[in-house]
């Protein structure tokens, strides 16, 4: 399975030769694949929206209270991905900076899908399919939102609050000890 590669050079120098390896392809081969890989079909509009109002049916059985707590949770963890992208131009560094300080806050958003937490956009999308599409009554949505709205509001400004806290607090006058130049 070996082939000897010759490239000739232009400068006429001695050629290069290199000894290759041609390389199976790697997994199964078609005819070995299991039965139930064989319908590997794109689903149809209906099914999916058949399994986003299933996501939404579960988003709508929660209580109020385990709504607004989810939505405390989705809102804190939303709230730095769409800050910190809005602030860092504030620190007036090239746009390298920008990107590398604001870039660790984006995965935050997969945390809000991944756990299953409320958010008054992200999950928003889910119960209005599922009422669209009459798997949900019309009152099943403002009686989500609404917790979930809360939940955020409080998850969102608690986090800012407590930043803006923090930096009053742990960063003192900065500023105007940066303006009043060396003390003698």
């Amino acid at each position: 399975m070996h082939r000897l590669v010759r490239i000739n050079r232009e400068d006429g120098a001695k050629p290069l030769r290199f000894n290759c390896k041609r390389l199976a392809p790697r997994g199964p081969k078609p005819e070995a694949l299991q039965p139930h890989q064989k319908n590997l079909a794109r689903p149809s509009a209906e099914e999916i929206y058949e399994q986003v109002a299933n996501n939404a049916r579960q988003q709508l059985k929660r209580t109020s209270p385990s709504l607004a707590l989810s939505g405390f949770g989705g809102g804190a963890f939303m709230e730095p991905s769409a800050l910190c992208p809005a602030l860092v131009p504030s620190m007036r560094g090239d746009s390298n900076t920008v990107q590398v300080v604001s870039r660790p806050f984006h995965p935050l958003r997969f945390i809000v899908g991944l756990g299953n937490f409320a958010h008054c956009v992200a999950t928003s999308g889910e119960v209005l399919v599922a009422v669209l599409a009459h798997r949900a009554p019309w009152i099943a949505y403002p009686t989500w939102l609404f917790p979930a709205v809360m939940g955020n509001i409080c998850g969102g400004v608690g986090l800012v609050t407590i930043l803006e806290y923090g930096q009053v607090i742990y960063g003192g006058d900065a500023e105007s000890r940066r303006t009043a130049g060396p003390t003698e």
